[in-house]
């Protein structure tokens, strides 16, 4: 959905819910109210980001940078995820930390981890905001296109098996119009 909806657009709802997410984490104590919005926030308790952005993500990097840096690039942004999810843990550590510095509430301190996850996202919205055009697929105008030119017909797709034509598994002639 993310290529027919863009790119950057879906990143940003994304991370708009994601922040709406943790807001109901640090705002409600009513579970009936809170599990549709943590469902609906995508907040994830497993320490690693595995969310419809990482995958969005990981398909954008590539269209960012040359052929020769592509992996290079992958490594990065991994490492910068995985630094991102160990910086995390230490943060899951701050409601404790501030009870014993501050005698702060242990709920207050959650609330303020919570308040800190959803800025986190709110700046995350606008770094997505501030991406390049590289990142979509396809412009809009070119999926209204393919739009009016009508669904595929059955006898426009034709499969040829690979005992019949070595080489050539699969023959859609629909693709060419795209």
């Amino acid at each position: 959905w993310g290529d027919r909806l863009g790119r950057r657009g879906t990143l940003v709802t994304l991370a708009l819910l994601s922040s709406l997410g943790a807001l109901a984490f640090a705002l409600t104590t009513s579970f009936a109210l809170l599990a549709p919005l943590v469902f609906l926030g995508m907040l994830n308790a497993m320490g690693t980001d595995r969310s419809a952005a990482f995958a969005l993500e990981q398909a954008m990097v590539p269209a960012l940078v040359t052929d020769r840096h592509r992996t290079w690039a992958l490594a990065w942004y991994n490492l910068v995820q995985d630094g991102g999810g160990a910086l995390g843990a230490l943060v899951a550590g701050l409601p404790f930390l501030l009870h014993h510095w501050l005698r702060l509430d242990i709920m207050a301190g959650y609330r303020a981890v919570f308040f800190g996850i959803a800025g986190a996202n709110a700046l995350a919205c606008h770094v997505y905001l501030l991406l390049s055009d590289a990142v979509e697929v396809t412009p809009p105008q070119a999926l209204r296109r393919q739009a009016a030119a009508g669904p595929i017909r059955p006898g426009q797709l034709r499969l040829r098996l690979p005992h019949r034509r070595p080489g050539r598994l699969l023959v859609l002639p629909a693709l060419r119009r795209l």
